[in-house]
């Protein structure tokens, strides 16, 4: 037994996914709570356990003096800082505090997620009135411009000052809820913990990090667009499509490497030629989920563009919930990988 005068009123512990130092009340050891910062489970050492750890912390300072060579003698000996991948650690977490991959990691719980939960349902009913809001006033500026000509484009741009309030509240409420389901199916959670709250100003910062990634994206892409163009004949199209190609793997980089100013990651780029099996399975499952949903929504234009304004929202809440999730499930895939990977070079 401890000497009670030795037990400590406050016990602390590391995050192992973003290093966040907590420092809970003793009488909370060896329970698990949420990292104030990333929101991943931190399991606190059992009080035994934590004592122990002070003791050899205690017993590892005290250490012989060593015989220092004068200044001028020594080496200089440069240092690289090891480069610690979010998804390498991620996957170290889930081994002991998240169930394995699913068989049918794609589709297990992916394409029904939006309605898997209450608050998955709840989220994605605000974001489909956001977007439903800003497809009607869209509609009502189209129809006053077609049937009442300059008067009524007059009359539209009252309402178009609350179709871009619209707008924008929906793209970056979509945008914290995105990066929201990609952070935490990556962390291997069936269901998302830490939705985004408070106001159109808290989520901007969420906007404007996928909007730059986006540009960087469509840069990237612009280079090869055009040494492809005198054989095209054209430039447009290429570069969508290799921006496309490249956005998801500048996102999962920025992701990795947490900072966007150089959204480059090793252990992204590599999993395309470790697992290129699944990074195919992504782009193709996208790619039938944009076909279908903007494909739904050419074919309402063509009926009505009232009936384009009302389905808007729903469409885009759903490919929107249902694309991160996919992102999300090929994060889970790479930082698996990573780790395997890691443990093979270990071993060697």
């Amino acid at each position: 037994m401890s000497d009670p005068a030795d037990i400590p009123k406050y016990i602390h512990a590391n995050c192992k996914v973003c290093g966040t130092r907590v420092t809970p009340k003793a009488k909370n050891a060896g329970r698990r709570l949420k990292c104030p910062d990333c929101e991943t489970p931190i399991q606190l050492p059992t009080m035994e356990r934590y004592l122990e750890i002070r003791r050899q912390q205690k017993l590892s300072e005290v250490r012989q003096p060593e015989p220092v060579e004068p200044y001028e003698m020594r080496e200089k000996v440069e240092r690289a800082e090891a480069t610690v991948s979010v998804f390498r650690q991620l996957a170290e977490v889930r081994q002991e505090e998240a169930p394995p991959l699913p068989q049918y990691t794609f589709f297990s719980n992916v394409f029904e997620f939006p309605s898997k939960t209450s608050d998955a349902l709840v989220r994605w009913g605000l974001l489909t009135g956001g977007f439903w809001l800003a497809g009607m006033l869209f509609s009502l500026n189209y129809w006053l411009g077609e049937e009442h000509g300059v008067a009524g484009a007059m009359a539209g741009l009252f309402f178009a000052i609350a179709l871009i309030a619209a707008a924008v509240w929906s793209l970056a409420y979509a945008s914290s809820c995105s990066l929201a389901i990609i952070h935490n199916t990556s962390a291997g959670l069936d269901r998302v913990e830490g939705w985004p709250d408070g106001g159109v100003r808290d989520w901007m910062g969420d906007a404007t990090t996928i909007v730059y990634l986006f540009f960087v994206s469509g840069f990237v892409g612009l280079i090869p667009g055009k040494l492809l163009e005198p054989v095209l004949g054209m430039l447009s199209p290429q570069v969508f499509l290799i921006q496309g190609l490249v956005f998801p793997i500048v996102l999962l980089g920025a992701y990795d490497a947490e900072t966007i100013l150089v959204p480059w990651s090793p252990v992204v780029v590599r999993s395309v030629k470790v697992i290129p099996r699944d990074w195919l399975v992504y782009y193709g499952l996208s790619l039938v989920l944009a076909a279908v949903g903007f494909g739904f929504l050419a074919a309402c234009v063509t009926v009505s563009m009232w009936l384009f304004g009302f389905m808007l929202g729903p469409v885009l809440a759903s490919q929107i919930f249902i694309g991160s999730r996919l992102l999300g499930r090929l994060a889970w895939r790479i930082g698996e990988t990573a780790l395997i990977d890691e443990e093979d070079d270990d071993d060697d």
